[in-house]
């Protein structure tokens, strides 16, 4: 199976600075308590918490933090983690964020998931007065759009919406001129026809996950995505693929798997396809 390039280059320095010597990891809030200017690392997930623990707030040098698979529902000032580059708090069930979130200056990494989203678009003004935010992963059900502040967040390369009910990208998405791995998994409701144009005006766009959207037919328009060097429409309902796909000049990889294309089709695509795209089937 194709490794997700661009994933492993957005995770590459925390896992890099987490695997340096100097910098031990804490798991146990006490143990770190006796040391707090000492705490670089923090993981504490999946610990039932309904509340963002106060006593983080004592770790000035803090760099890493993980609170996934928490029941937390809002969150304190965080204007005491001016040195935090990577915070993960899906699985949580926040419904906004603080105004001292735009404090979080070093941040680069950030994963959250929502569970009633209150004030959607004051959130991405927020977002977008981090300098150095590069990958952003967002999830939640009850989310059915984007705001139009999301075109705020310059810098963006690498954004993940999972398990959303957004149908329509808004015109603003397309400045984000900086993106180039787009997930949008698991929303049956986006309408991929209705947003090629949106898409197409991003230019550095090379990898696109569609997977689990309920997608049953590719548009012809998929080739106005010049870019595109990965393209990822696995578990859909796809009967066949257009003749139109070989025009994506870029296309490196592609995945059809778990779709309801014949198997006799797949001899065809093996021959109208470039010998350098690399097809899952499978």
């Amino acid at each position: 199976m194709k490794m997700i390039f661009f994933a492993f280059v957005f995770s590459f320095y925390a896992f890099s600075v987490l695997g340096q010597s100097n910098l031990k990891t804490f798991t146990d809030l006490d143990q770190a308590m006796q040391d707090p200017k000492a705490v670089e690392v923090l993981i504490f997930n999946a610990k039932g918490l309904k509340e963002f623990p106060t006593l983080i707030s004592n770790f000035s040098n803090l760099k890493y933090l993980e609170l996934a698979n928490n029941r937390i529902v809002t969150l304190p000032d965080m204007g005491n983690f001016a040195n935090l580059f990577y915070l993960d708090l899906s699985g949580n069930r926040l419904s906004s964020l603080p105004e001292s979130f735009s404090k979080l200056t070093a941040l680069r990494n950030l994963y959250l998931q929502y569970d009633t989203p209150m004030n959607f678009e004051g959130d991405f003004i927020i977002l977008s007065k981090l300098p150095l935010l590069s990958m952003l992963e967002i999830s939640g059900s009850t989310i059915s759009f984007l705001p139009s502040a999301i075109g705020s967040l310059e810098p963006l390369e690498f954004l993940e919406l999972i398990d959303s009910q957004v149908e329509e990208l808004p015109q603003e998405f397309s400045l984000l001129k900086n993106l180039k791995v787009l997930y949008i998994n698991n929303d049956t409701k986006f309408d991929l026809q209705k947003n090629i144009d949106v898409l197409s005006k991003l230019p550095n766009l090379i990898e696109l996950h569609l997977e689990g959207d309920g997608i049953a037919e590719i548009p012809a328009t998929i080739v106005e995505l010049k870019n595109l060097e990965y393209l990822y429409l696995s578990k859909n309902k796809l009967k066949d693929i257009p003749q139109v796909i070989t025009q994506l000049k870029n296309l490196k990889y592609l995945d059809i798997s778990d779709n309801e294309i014949p198997s006799y089709l797949l001899h065809r695509y093996r021959e109208d396809l470039p010998q350098t795209v690399r097809v899952r089937f499978h």
